[in-house]
Parts: structure tokens; C-alpha cells; sequence
């Protein structure tokens, strides 16, 4: 397992996914989620970020 300054942790076990999720409705900013998740449905890790655009 590892670890580090650019992890959002140690999850152990297999079956593991990331997923991105960019919402876009053509206004002043832009909303990314990132989530790390199991075959099972579960949310190991979650981050939002909202991004101004142009």
C-alpha cells in the first residue's frame, strides 16, 4: 500500500474505481467531482472542486 503527499489515503482491498464528474450548465463556473469507489457502490473518497470559468 502507499501513501503520500497526493493521496487522499490508503484503501485496501480490490475492486477499486475512480470516477469524474464534470457538471457544466453554461454559467460563470465550472464543478469537477472525483471519487474513489468500490465494485460494491461505496464512496472511499470524495473531492469537489469549483472552477471559475474563461
Amino acid at each position: 500500500m502507499k501513501g503520500g503527499p497526493y493521496s487522499g489515503g490508503v484503501h485496501p482491498g480490490g475492486g477499486q474505481f475512480g470516477e469524474i464528474e464534470v457538471d457544466d450548465e453554461g454559467g460563470a463556473t465550472l464543478t469537477i467531482t472525483l471519487k474513489g469507489r468500490t465494485w460494491d457502490d461505496r464512496t472511499l473518497v470524495e473531492q469537489t472542486f469549483v472552477l471559475p470559468v474563461g
